[in-house]
């Protein structure tokens, strides 16, 4: 194992701080490859304008507790778009990025400092493409740090904070001891008083039991009204739902090679690529450039 990560450039004293698990985990996100063939199926990929596609980049590293943790941000509250949320570093294409790839790295330098230096971030694997809310085609980058002494910035403009988190918490419902020192997962209910579309969800009205609050669910109605099943994590810095928790929790289910430890979708969800079709190639598809959100609760039908 020591060996299959030295070759992918993962310096010995990072090998060496990193538990099995991590260890297996940056093997698996490695060995990814997404169903299609690439990150969006071929017929899709005609449809789907260079405007209206985005992409991300997932920064994982090893933590001096040896686990896998994850950079995210908190955008800043003056954007046209999702201020304040938790987010991956990660834009929309430009015409002058090579590719979606390039975007990702682009982004995350802009908005954090991460480097474009592809042996200092490096590469481990692209995943399937995301329907965001605003209905941007979004392609994650997974990527590895293979240097923590980096001195990291925020961009002011676009990013108000960071923060870590470790990669396998998401796939718990209530975390086990072993993340407390790791982690602040007091939910502050009065700072989240705004919840995402179709979303009236809050530490309280999820039935929470108390303050430590992790994770909740719940149900909306997209596009075509398909159902849908939306995850939040309460961390304290700023809780993570949306896109961002779905990126998050598809990717640690990859690493970690197991299914959560609540149910991740409802009956019949639609995947991934289902929704991009929905979006881009059916009657219910927008051609603009900016698309509201066509998001609601979901109600049973009587």
């Amino acid at each position: 194992m020591e060996a299959a990560l030295r070759a992918l450039g993962i310096p010995d004293p990072v090998i060496q701080l990193a538990d099995r698990q991590a260890r297996e985990a940056i093997l698996r996100l490695h060995a990814y490859k997404p169903q299609n063939d690439g990150p969006l199926p071929r017929a899709l990929q005609s449809k789907i304008p260079a405007y209206r596609s985005a992409g991300l980049l997932v920064p994982v590293h090893v933590g001096n507790d040896g686990r896998l943790h994850v950079l995210l941000t908190v955008r800043a509250q003056g954007l046209n778009s999702h201020g304040g949320d938790t987010a991956f570093p990660g834009g929309r294409f430009e015409l002058y990025d090579k590719d979606i790839e390039y975007t990702a790295r682009r982004e995350a330098y802009e908005e954090t400092g991460l480097p474009i230096n592809p042996r200092i971030v490096l590469k481990l694997c692209e995943m399937e493409t995301f329907l965001s809310a605003n209905e941007l085609a979004v392609t994650p980058i997974v990527a590895f740090i293979t240097d923590m002494t980096l001195p990291l910035r925020a961009n002011t403009n676009e990013v108000s904070a960071m923060f870590t988190i470790p990669f396998e918490s998401v796939l718990f419902e209530t975390l086990p001891p072993a993340f407390y020192n790791n982690m602040d997962i007091t939910p502050q209910s009065e700072r989240y008083s705004t919840p995402l579309p179709g979303s009236t969800e809050t530490p309280e009205s999820a039935g929470s039991t108390g303050d430590a609050t992790w994770h909740t669910a719940y149900d909306i109605s997209w596009i075509g009204d398909v159902r849908m099943r939306r995850h939040t994590f309460w961390e304290a810095n700023n809780p993570i739902r949306g896109l961002t928790s779905d990126v998050l929790l598809r990717a640690a289910i990859v690493a970690y090679g197991r299914e959560p430890t609540y149910a991740a979708n409802v009956k019949d969800q639609p995947s991934q690529a289902a929704l991009l079709r929905l979006a881009f190639a059916s009657p219910h598809a927008v051609r603009e450039r900016n698309v509201r959100p066509r998001i609601r609760p979901w109600k049973a039908k009587v």
